[in-house]
């Protein structure tokens, strides 16, 4: 999600943390694999000197996270995923969901086509884009893989990832911790941002991922 949405969330941050927000990304070349957008997020990442960051995403943008973590990890010290998994469905629906993304909701589309303006480009491409890339993607082996503090998140009424995908990917990654946010659909920042952020919050307490007295994060 832009940046926008996720301000709700990071004003209710502990003054110890500082945000960055990254935006995913417009694709790299035509018919973008889940490689290039993760190899575009690393780039941002070197150029603006990040490493050893808390990430947070939803769906899309917490998959590329994931590719992230495992390929660059000192990029990654922890993370927040949401609605996501490391392999979400079978090929040949996002496949079709690709070639017919109108069907998606309105609410959603209204955001990709904003998201969109802002980057320049056209809402309906990318996410077709994005579709696309998702029918390839598996990283269920990279992401079990992962030794790091993880906080899996999912609306109970998540229906484009459901909590049992997302607690699947929870209990294959040692330590992943696990929780359903109550009154939320695939959006939890838009949904339910008050508690979406007490997670956060308290997934932040427990691993220790704040400025402290060691300056500023990375």
């Amino acid at each position: 999600m832009s940046a926008r949405a996720w301000q709700p969330i990071c004003d209710s941050m502990p003054p110890t943390v500082r945000p960055v927000f990254l935006d995913l990304s417009p694709s790299p070349r035509p018919e973008p694999s889940m490689r290039d957008f993760v190899a575009a997020l690393a780039d941002t990442f070197a150029m603006r000197g990040l490493e050893n960051a808390m990430t947070v995403g939803l769906g899309i943008g917490a998959l590329v996270l994931q590719g992230l973590a495992a390929e660059r990890p000192a990029t990654t010290r922890s993370m927040v995923q949401i609605g996501t998994a490391p392999k979400l469905g079978v090929e040949a629906s996002w496949t079709a969901a690709a070639r017919h993304s109108s069907g998606i909701s309105t609410r959603y589309r209204d955001w990709i086509e904003a998201y969109a303006d802002e980057q320049g480009g056209s809402g309906t491409a990318e996410l077709e884009n994005w579709f696309a890339a998702i029918a390839q993607t598996d990283l269920r082996m990279s992401t079990a893989a992962l030794r790091l503090p993880m906080l899996c998140l999912a609306g109970r009424d998540d229906r484009v990832t459901p909590p049992d995908l997302v607690r699947e990917m929870a209990d294959s990654v040692p330590g992943a911790q696990f929780a359903i946010v109550p009154r939320s659909g695939h959006a939890t920042p838009l949904d339910a941002p008050a508690e979406t952020a007490r997670l956060i919050r308290d997934f932040i307490d427990a691993t220790g991922h704040d400025l402290g007295d060691h300056g500023d994060p990375t």
